[in-house]
């Protein structure tokens, strides 16, 4: 990943996504040079955010895992709950019905 200090770094505005704000070749160095400060400032403000985004999320999971055990709601539960869905949906599908009416048949003419 290359520093934000690096000249092969892309020149369009991730601000508004619009390419006219581009550093164009006809800009001076000192425009090109404002413009890249203000690029680093903005991504500076962005990372930040990020940051303080994953921080929340961070707390959030921790505050559902927290409610789930007081609830107990647990790994084992959920997935205990999860096979006993995935049983009851096979038991009721067409496949299922369509054996268990085959066995009875076949057991009745035996």
């Amino acid at each position: 990943m290359e520093s934000a200090e690096s000249p092969s770094q892309p020149e369009v505005s991730m601000n508004s996504g619009n390419a006219e704000e581009a550093v164009r070749p006809e800009l001076t160095s000192e425009e090109k040079e404002a413009k890249e400060n203000e690029w680093r400032e903005e991504l500076i403000k962005t990372e930040e955010e990020v940051n303080t985004l994953k921080q929340v999320l961070a707390s959030k999971q921790k505050r559902v895992t927290d409610l789930r055990r007081l609830l107990g709601i647990g790994i084992v539960s959920k997935i205990s709950k999860d096979v006993n869905q995935g049983i009851s949906r096979l038991s009721e599908s067409e496949v299922v019905m369509k054996a268990n009416t085959a066995l009875k048949t076949a057991g009745e003419k035996n």
